[in-house]
């Protein structure tokens, strides 16, 4: 039967796992596309945003992504009106 303490090492090592997997779910990346959709604008607006350094992007082989917390910084910072 384990120790009491090899049982709270095994859970530390657990909550650190958890805490690194949240830390990379929460730099999500979307394709341009699903930037275009969460802002309701087109694809087109998103390329020149990108291309103005208003939006950063990161290319992932011929991909073009953006991260989801820049496209939510991003419309907090430039509301429109709907």
């Amino acid at each position: 039967m384990p120790s009491l303490h090899s049982l709270e090492k095994r859970v530390e090592a657990l909550e650190a796992a958890l805490a690194q997997q949240n830390a990379r779910q929460s730099e999500a990346v979307l394709s341009l596309n699903e930037a275009a959709s969460y802002l309701r604008c087109s694809y087109l607006t998103i390329l020149r945003m990108i291309k103005d350094g208003r939006l950063p992007s990161y290319k992932m082989g011929r991909r073009v992504l953006v991260k989801r917390s820049d496209v939510e910084a991003y419309a907090i910072a430039s509301p429109r009106k709907m």
